[in-house]
């Protein structure tokens, strides 16, 4: 199960995580950050306990539950101690008319009690357990039958023979899904020949990294086409449109594994020739050679560690 839902999480395309955010958290601390606005203004404050309200029902809803398992499970004590009554009023019935024995009446009672109620209540306790995962169960098997829009495991698409390179962006419209009505590009039309080298300038939030994302299909523009030689990259098999683009971000990304295995993330199949000129691309190979262990040095995010 937890091998399924990492795999269907890496599976999600990025505007999933725009719009599914920890919302109980959001509403939290909107409600504690803006407490003094929200005083101010009484529609806001009513809409905000609102949302608030909505985001903890699922919360109120297994609490309501778990109160039904522990009662249950406290209601039950209270069943053995009137079953005790009965059996000791039945018992001496039994000794007074029908010459029982006392032994054999109070080992019954106790073998009935104890075997019987006992082993129902300490069942009912656990039926919180049940509830609990009931609920988290039904939140992952939600995101693994989720199958997203932009599926990195969909095979299917256009594979060109070869490419030249010509990208072009014909009257694209995009707004990020978190933020539909901020529009971030509107008739945008961009056309970069094969072989150019292009930089794209502009303050930020001007949608510079957008266009690289929208490029490399993390998201789908709302209208438009982005054309990889005259081919829309939505008919392009996914895997091997990204396979065709290397990515240099503002941010580098170290995983705790070995320099080798990280320069793999970029091709899985790429041998030690390989290897080594993307480390000379990247005028990494001449420090990296001086390291102790070379390329199978273990690294982590901005330091090698032994």
């Amino acid at each position: 199960m937890r091998s399924r839902y990492l795999k269907a999480v890496l599976r999600q395309d990025v505007g999933y995580f725009d719009l599914h955010v920890t919302s109980t958290a959001e509403v939290i601390s909107s409600v504690s950050g803006d407490s003094l606005v929200i005083q101010d203004v009484i529609s806001e404050k009513s809409k905000t306990m609102r949302n608030y309200s909505v985001a903890l029902q699922g919360t109120v809803d297994l609490g309501l539950k778990q109160g039904l398992a522990k009662g249950l499970a406290i209601g039950s004590n209270g069943i053995v101690f009137a079953i005790w009554s009965f059996m000791s009023y039945y018992g001496s019935r039994l000794i007074m008319y029908h010459h029982a024995s006392g032994g054999s009446v109070y080992v019954a009672g106790a073998a009935i009690t104890n075997g019987g109620l006992l082993s129902l209540g300490s069942a009912l306790s656990n039926l919180k357990y049940f509830s609990e995962a009931s609920a988290a169960g039904e939140r992952i098997l939600e995101l693994i039958k989720r199958v997203p829009k932009i599926d990195s495991d969909n095979m299917d698409g256009q594979i060109l023979e070869s490419i030249s390179g010509e990208v072009e962006f014909k009257n694209v419209e995009f707004a990020y899904p978190s933020r539909p009505n901020t529009p971030i590009f509107h008739n945008f039309n961009l056309k970069i020949p094969s072989g150019l080298t292009v930089a794209l300038v502009g303050g930020s939030g001007s949608g510079k990294s957008t266009v690289i994302a929208l490029l490399q299909r993390f998201y789908d523009p709302l209208g438009g086409e982005i054309c990889l030689d005259g081919v829309a990259i939505d008919k392009l098999q996914l895997k091997w449109l990204r396979s065709q683009m290397g990515l240099v971000s503002q941010e580098p990304a170290l995983f705790a594994t070995s320099i080798k295995e990280n320069i793999l993330f970029g091709k899985e199949d790429g041998d030690m020739e390989e290897i080594i000129a993307a480390a000379k691309a990247s005028n990494a190979h001449n420090f990296i050679s001086q390291l102790p262990q070379g390329y199978d040095t273990q690294v982590r995010l901005f330091s090698p560690c032994p």
